[in-house]
């Protein structure tokens, strides 16, 4: 679907955020869509959440409906490390500097298992190979907004297609490029901008 600025693909994931509660200051209140066990600030090690890709922004919605995000994630600071096609698990790792020399391409970002991921990708862009925290920005109620850094970021989706859906417009992103549109047939009509499509699982994960 067409939205403003960029191109929005939605599908609901398993945001598995490693050491997340520990992460999250306990005097900052939580925004929509983080559940906190027993009620103190922190978040729970596995939330699912509604994922919105607009160009090199990653966006995390409690509810599939087009609302106010409560998270996103600036994609050219982080870089895919691995893709597990067993566990349909998407691993993200933070980079020093937006990723111009993975050489990775859209046709390669569906290889099996960590297949088609460079170096420089599974390294997340660093050549020193010291690890940097995955930056995530929480965007509150009240209007502030409270950035969190995490050692990874795992994103777990329902099935093998999505894991490599995902992959591929996520490799992309990282590089600072636009994903190729993804439809049924090339079309001829012009369009304003890049189209991802829209496949919003009904079944509860």
């Amino acid at each position: 679907r067409e939205a403003g600025l960029g191109s929005l693909a939605g599908r609901r994931v398993g945001a598995l955020a490693t050491q997340a509660a520990e992460a999250m200051p306990a005097t900052i209140s939580p925004a929509p869509g983080f559940n906190v066990p027993g009620g103190s600030g922190g978040l729970k090690r596995e939330d699912h959440a509604w994922l919105s890709l607009c160009y090199t922004l990653l966006f995390f919605s409690a509810t599939p409906q087009m609302g106010f995000p409560y998270a996103f994630v600036e994609l050219r600071r982080v870089a895919v490390a691995s893709l597990n096609e067993e566990s349909r698990v998407l691993t993200l790792v933070g980079a020093s500097e937006p990723e111009e020399s993975c050489e990775t391409g859209l046709a390669d970002a569906g290889g099996d298992g960590a297949g088609g991921l460079s170096n420089t990708c599974r390294e997340g862009g660093m050549s020193t190979g010291q690890p940097m925290p995955v930056n995530i920005v929480l965007l509150l109620p009240d209007g502030r907004w409270q950035e969190m850094s995490l050692p990874k970021l795992e994103l777990c989706v329902p099935s093998r297609e999505d894991l490599q859906m995902w992959s591929m417009h996520l490799m992309a992103a990282c590089q600072g490029k636009v994903p190729k549109p993804v439809t049924p047939s090339e079309s001829t009509s012009h369009t304003s901008g890049p189209r991802v499509a829209l496949a919003i699982p009904t079944q509860s994960l």
